[in-house]
């Protein structure tokens, strides 16, 4: 039997001296090759039109027609390879970026690819598409899974995170006894949505709750915890209305740089790496006063899990359960979870996208939960309208 081998790492860092250019450096063990400039302007154009046919595909899917969304799931990686072309567009002449794109292209057996943002530039990177979208049909029906694997979520497995991130800890997993998990969730949303959960993900949802619960509602609730538990605290949830720099929680919201602060009040030389998963609408977009990939980038932090575009609130909270439940067993990296789940779960999968480290996992209690028997979550009610 062949012995098991990891994925090749690849970094690649984006910096910018100025605000029309990003600079671009690949590296695979040591510096792959010089690095090069590609128009900033372009990054952001490509990126709100990937957004936009995402936004089409979830609007597809409530109105029941999630099995037939072939036709945007090919405008999707359209509009994706032309992000693609974006990232290796060779402005200079120099041919520098056409050579580091022949270079990845070429290369054999399993690679993931780790951004590091040295700028505050929000481009869905995991949806970028490096395959020929004219070979796939566009018809309606064809939805399957393996016919898109040229997007890079699924093809390099991408995680990106904000230059500071870089937490101590998270080469170990963390300790199961006496992990804290936070979870802040608009109460409105929540009765709305948790009844479905009868259907599918209630046993989950149920066996989180009576570890961690109950629910948090507001952030002057969140917070006043948070004081007693900050080092504890492995894992915060946010389930809630939101967008790009904002969480509304209902009775009050929570501002990126408001969470910014919040979470740099606290500090701890013992304390534990903090993943944030903001499970609501648009939370990768970011915004010009700050978005979200900053705000979790400080201090022992590990970045954030967030969406690129609407997401229908009951696929939310069950997605989000589930990811929660799978990480809490402890048999899988955050990256590993996030494919699992990203193949059963498709095609809404694609809202989300890891901004985080992606090697965090979790110890195994000493009775781990079993793990449970689930379909696809889009194959059932999505709810009535987005987080």
């Amino acid at each position: 039997m062949a012995e098991e081998t990891n994925p090749q790492r690849i970094l690649v860092d984006f910096d910018s001296d100025n605000a029309t250019q990003v600079k671009v450096k690949w590296r695979r063990d040591l510096p792959w090759g010089p690095a090069y400039l590609v128009p900033r302007g372009m990054l952001e154009e490509y990126s709100a039109k990937v957004r936009e046919r995402l936004e089409a595909l979830v609007g597809e899917a409530m109105r029941g027609n999630v099995n037939l969304t072939g036709g945007i799931l090919k405008e999707l990686a359209v509009a994706g390879n032309r992000l693609y072309r974006a990232l290796f567009h060779d402005q200079q002449g120099l041919g520098r970026a056409t050579k580091m794109r022949d270079r990845l292209k070429n290369l054999t057996g399993e690679n993931q690819i780790s951004c590091s943002m040295g700028v505050s530039l929000y481009v869905p990177w995991g949806l970028v598409y490096d395959g020929d979208p004219e070979q796939l049909s566009g018809d309606p029906a064809d939805t399957d899974f393996n016919h898109y694997r040229d997007f890079w979520c699924i093809k390099y497995r991408v995680a990106t995170v904000y230059s500071t991130v870089d937490p101590e800890g998270t080469n170990k997993p963390l300790p199961a006894d006496i992990l804290r998990v936070h979870l802040v969730f608009n109460q409105n949303v929540l009765a709305r949505a948790e009844p479905y959960l009868i259907k599918s993900g209630e046993p989950s949802w149920k066996w989180i709750l009576d570890r961690f619960g109950p629910t948090i509602g507001s952030q002057k609730d969140w917070l006043a915890r948070w004081s007693t538990e900050y080092d504890k605290v492995g894992i915060l949830q946010f389930y809630s209305h939101a967008d790009g720099s904002n969480i509304g929680l209902g009775v009050d919201s929570i501002s990126a740089n408001d969470l910014a602060q919040d979470l740099a009040g606290q500090q701890s030389d013992t304390a534990l790496p903090c993943l944030v998963f903001l499970n609501g609408c648009s939370t990768a977009v970011g915004a010009p006063n700050g978005g979200f990939l900053e705000a979790t980038a400080g201090s022992r932090f590990c970045g954030f899990i967030g969406a690129e575009a609407s997401i229908p609130e009951v696929y939310a909270l069950r997605f989000g359960s589930a990811f929660l439940y799978e990480f809490l067993r402890g048999e899988n990296t955050v990256l590993e979870i996030m494919q699992i789940l990203r193949e059963q779960h498709w095609p809404l999968s694609l809202l989300y996208n890891l901004y985080c480290v992606p090697d965090l996992r979790m110890m195994p209690g000493p009775v781990p939960p079993p793990p449970l028997p689930l379909g696809n979550f889009c194959d059932l009610d999505l709810g009535t309208q987005g987080v």
